[in-house]
């Protein structure tokens, strides 16, 4: 019998559906490859509240050929790039310390360094035995998801915690259909700030407060330079936050932990051929109390790394009780002591241009 042709209904609504495939692919893939290059983290010039990824983010534009320091928000208020410019032989400095603590975090930030190919001409990773653990993480709070999609980031959102574990999925499930969907709570934030900011020069009539701008409370508040302006330790602090550590870690330097530090120093010495762990300075209750506990899985998981240059740095014990905030924030005479010396010892390890 001979074949039939297709009918002209259908061979039409098949070459319509081919051109739509073929226009959203090219959609598709132009906003992909915008959110993945460097040049869209100009986007978050302006860092808000919690989300602590958007700053590390911002801070990555200025990461190659200068001296990352990558870490937690002990890391974050743990260093001053003023100073440590002053005593780096030449090396220029970046703070990229965030918040949250976990080891899973610091394997996400290491992923966006990969992710962007940012290279940086040292990594210094600001370690804590304490980050060998789950926390309390909050990826999406923490606007980690906004750089999250099946491809990058998909596996870490199985440790979020529970609470936010489905939440979190979703957001990089929408990230991975439409690219474009990363850069939603930037570009949200930046066009209400700038309404709100247009209202208070523009409009003579009784002015309406930041608040009536903001989508979650203080979430157009711009983020501090540093988390805690502390002058001085705060009473009982110290006691705390060892307290929390305790109460709030069901399970520590389990071989999911392990694992993470791994991946977290291989895609450290794919970002940067010279890595430096420094094992950040803790209060004494904090250090005699855990840490001590957590130090040998520890080091030896770094131990494995020794051998293809990793640099581990053991500041523990170097800053003395009375310049920490609690068990492991610095106040400003500590930073400034750890700031000064750090600097003094990457310009001694690693002379710059060389």
């Amino acid at each position: 019998m001979p074949v039939s042709e297709p009918r002209p209904g259908l061979r039409t609504i098949a070459r319509a559906a081919a051109i739509v495939f073929v226009l959203v692919a090219i959609l598709w893939s132009t906003a992909y490859v915008a959110a993945t290059r460097r040049t869209s983290l100009a986007l978050y010039y302006r860092q808000f509240d919690n989300s602590v990824a958007h700053t590390f983010a911002a801070r990555l534009r200025k990461a190659p050929g200068a001296v990352l320091v990558l870490g937690a928000s002990s890391t974050h208020d743990g260093f001053d790039e003023d100073i440590m410019k002053r005593h780096g032989g030449g090396w220029s400095f970046v703070n990229g310390g965030t918040g949250m603590g976990s080891i899973f975090v610091y394997e996400a930030l290491t992923q966006m360094l990969r992710d962007y190919r940012v290279a940086p001409g040292v990594l210094v990773i600001g370690l804590h035995p304490v980050a060998l653990s789950d926390r309390h993480i909050n990826f999406n709070g923490g606007g980690y998801t906004d750089f999250f999609d099946y491809w990058h980031g998909w596996d870490l959102v199985g440790y979020d915690h529970p609470l936010y574990r489905d939440a979190n999925r979703r957001e990089a499930l929408l990230n991975t259909v439409w690219p474009g969907h990363r850069f939603s709570r930037q570009i949200s934030r930046l066009a209400r700030l700038g309404i709100f900011e247009a209202h208070k020069r523009m409009y003579w009539g009784p002015q309406l407060p930041r608040e009536a701008f903001e989508r979650a409370p203080e979430d157009l508040v711009r983020r501090p330079k540093y988390f805690y302006s502390d002058p001085a330790p705060l009473p009982g602090a110290a006691l705390t936050g060892v307290k929390w550590f305790e109460e709030t870690t069901a399970e520590w330097a389990a071989p999911r932990h392990l694992d993470s530090l791994r991946r977290t120093l291989e895609q450290a010495l794919a970002a940067s051929p010279k890595v430096v762990v420094l094992l950040m300075p803790e209060h004494s209750l904090l250090r005699e109390q855990v840490s001590a506990k957590l130090r040998s899985p520890l080091l030896a998981a770094l131990d494995e790394y020794r051998s293809r240059g990793v640099v581990v740095i053991d500041s523990s014990d170097a800053v003395a009780d009375d310049r920490f905030r609690d068990s492991i924030h610095l106040l400003a005479s500590g930073r400034e002591q750890l700031s000064t010396a750090l600097a003094a010892e990457i310009a001694g390890r690693f002379p710059a241009n060389r």
